[in-house]
């Protein structure tokens, strides 16, 4: 990681929302895979959410996720033997042998406010791409639950939630 990916690193430990606006091809979706993977490894009970604008749009950080999981130094998906249950859109974690019913990580967008509430845990994370297109109500709702909010972005002119923050 170079310096300023340490430093996103370290303020979503220490802070409860961390905002990134930086340009195409800066790793935004490579840390925010990374912080996703890693918080979720680290955090029992623990719900997390990956959200964009579009599905499509998580595909990339998604597929980031992945590939830390995927690469592993040791096996992280319980096919290998390791603690993961990896579906499509959503990671599950094995817990005493049985698949852990209240920790989970996913990848949704939501239209109405209240899809993107309830996922409440001791240990939360919302992770917000394209953040300067998300509706206000996204931040909002994480509002309400996440223990930690994850916001990447270009430097698009918007009017939500990331102007005011940034």
């Amino acid at each position: 990681f170079y310096d300023k990916q340490r430093d996103i690193i370290r303020s979503v430990e220490d802070n409860y929302e961390t905002y990134v606006p930086s340009s195409n091809k800066a790793g935004k979706d490579f840390i925010g895979g990374f912080i996703g993977a890693t918080w979720f490894l680290r955090h029992w009970p623990c719900r997390g959410i990956i959200t964009s604008v579009k599905d499509e749009h998580t595909d990339v950080l998604w597929g980031e996720l992945m590939r830390f999981i995927r690469t592993a130094k040791f096996p992280l998906e319980s096919k290998d033997g390791g603690p993961l249950v990896v579906y499509d859109r959503e990671i599950r974690r094995m817990v005493k042998g049985k698949v852990c019913e209240i920790s989970y990580l996913k990848r949704q967008c939501w239209d109405q406010e209240e899809g993107g509430a309830g996922h409440h845990s001791p240990y939360s994370i919302l992770i917000g791409d394209e953040a300067s297109a998300l509706d206000d109500r996204v931040h909002t709702q994480g509002q309400g639950w996440a223990k930690r909010m994850l916001w990447i972005f270009n430097c698009n002119p918007t009017e939500n939630f990331v102007r005011r923050a940034v």
